[in-house]
């Protein structure tokens, strides 16, 4: 029975660069098998059936799907393209806020700390109209809809059966990175349709949940006739973070921060209690190892903590990080590669 493959993506602003590297490095590594058997090599979107993502894990997934214009089956981008996105744009993305833009954004409530001029300018210039329906492979982008008050899923399947739900992935990558506090919502409309949307890791950083539960059910649409309950043993979910920051809030400090210091530690307790639960349920659900894998890193310095930090230094660690976790996790990332059939897809 054939087995079937889901790619997540976690929300983390700039330290996107860990998936990015990551996805780099199993690609490589997948097409050095290829050419031992003498095979040509495969992007590595071909390997999934689902591609899910929040955020900046959003992004990567339109990235990897989006069509060449000019190479029939093959992405726009390749993964080092993508991962130049974070270390060439990431400054017009996030330009160093001045004082008065933080003192209206947390002490006024005027605006959010980030203009969306610059991340609008470098979606357009990489996304330009294509829309969903025209994507590689079934991409799922999560993200909030705070005007209709409900989760805004970004579905493929659902823009092949219906035009109303042919977004362009400008939309949808403008909604899901649209974090509180960072950017401001992504208002627009679609059809009739009025939508104001902003970062799906407000309640789903870690997707791969997300894309499990479209899985199943709409099985007869990614499995024709096979049944979900037959072939949940063949489902295959590569979960892939964007670091785990392993400072603390001492109790001392936790009692004495005002309204204004707990936004920021709020959101981003709300981001990794989200990712340790999921994390927790897919264990539950799946066999850990073959049928479920977590690839992430420990973040152990403050200074490289903040997800808006577009700094050379700080892309540089993030990505020196994914490097060596890929690395220490060889075996369990070749372990995931035999028992999920990538390294005998032809």
């Amino acid at each position: 029975m054939e087995p079937i493959r889901i790619l997540a993506l976690d929300g983390g602003g700039m330290r996107g660069i860990i998936p990015a590297r990551f996805l780099q490095l199993l690609e490589i590594r997948l097409n050095e098998q290829r050419k031992a058997k003498g095979l040509g090599p495969k992007p590595l979107y071909s390997y999934f059936d689902i591609i899910a993502g929040t955020s900046t894990g959003g992004l990567i997934s339109a990235a990897l799907t989006m069509p060449s214009p000019t190479r029939p089956g093959l992405p726009k981008f390749s993964l080092q393209e993508i991962i130049d996105i974070y270390t060439k744009d990431g400054e017009r993305i996030f330009p160093k806020p001045g004082l008065w833009r933080k003192v209206k954004g947390y002490v006024l409530g005027g605006e959010t700390l980030y203009a969306p001029d610059g991340i609008e300018a470098v979606l357009r210039e990489k996304m330009a109209d294509v829309r969903l329906k025209q994507t590689l492979k079934p991409v799922l982008i999560c993200s909030y809809d705070i005007y209709n008050n409900e989760p805004r899923f970004f579905k493929s399947r659902e823009a092949h059966e219906t035009e109303e739900e042919n977004f362009t992935l400008f939309h949808a990558c403008r909604s899901t990175s649209a974090g509180p506090t960072y950017f401001p919502p992504c208002n627009f409309k679609h059809g009739s349709r009025q939508f104001n949307c902003i970062d799906g890791g407000v309640y789903i950083n870690n997707p791969s949940i997300g894309a499990l539960a479209e899985l199943i059910k709409h099985s007869r649409y990614y499995l024709g006739e096979r049944r979900i309950e037959e072939t949940l043993s063949n489902v295959h979910v590569l979960s892939v973070g964007t670091g785990r920051y392993t400072g603390q809030l001492s109790i001392r400090e936790s009692e004495r921060m005002s309204a204004v210091k707990w936004i920021q530690p709020l959101l981003d307790i709300m981001m990794y209690g989200v990712n340790q639960t999921t994390d927790y349920v897919q264990k539950q659900v799946l066999e850990e190892k073959t049928n479920y894998i977590r690839f992430n890193v420990v973040v152990d310095k403050k200074e490289y903590s903040a997800m808006d930090n577009a700094a050379p230094d700080a892309l540089s660690y993030w990505d020196g990080l994914a490097k060596t976790e890929f690395t220490n996790k060889t075996a369990e990332i070749d372990t995931f590669m035999q028992a999920s059939g990538m390294l005998t897809q032809v």
